[in-house]
């Protein structure tokens, strides 16, 4: 008597972010069966938009993008082994705006308010000691 194991395909798609224009959406595929994939076709909205040929490994996965048009989307993956898995991804239609952070322009150390503070003390200090060192010393005889 001869025993078999079945061996199964399995892959999973997910949304990890998305690009500057907030149109290109990343994912990850993920073999999660315990058999290579091959020839994963990706879907979106019921049409073929990419085929990858190749094989990935049990465990394995790879990362795509997609430029969406904005609104809602299905996107699948199929494999040739009949593996299959979709998620409902929303583009917005509000272009995504780059964050820029704001400009901070450099002040030369002399045109601060502390270094004005430092010099004005410095002078002050100056023109004391010079005063205390040119009095005349009192004559006590």
């Amino acid at each position: 008597m001869a025993l078999a194991y079945a061996q199964e395909a399995s892959i999973t798609i997910d949304k990890f972010g998305y690009g500057k224009s907030g149109q290109d959406v990343f994912f990850t595929v993920h073999n999660t069966g315990s058999i290579p994939i091959t020839n994963v076709e990706i879907y979106v909205d019921g049409e073929v938009v990419r085929a990858l040929k190749g094989k990935t490994s049990p465990q394995k996965g790879f990362e795509i993008s997609l430029l969406l048009t904005p609104g809602n989307h299905t996107i699948e993956v199929i494999t040739s082994e009949g593996a299959h898995d979709s998620l409902q991804v929303r583009v917005s239609p509000v272009q995504q705006k780059e964050y820029t952070p704001p400009v901070h322009e450099e002040i030369p150390p002399t045109k601060t308010k502390a270094f004005k503070a430092l010099v004005i003390l410095t002078i002050i200090t100056t023109v004391i000691l010079c005063l205390s060192l040119r009095r005349p010393k009192l004559d006590l005889s």
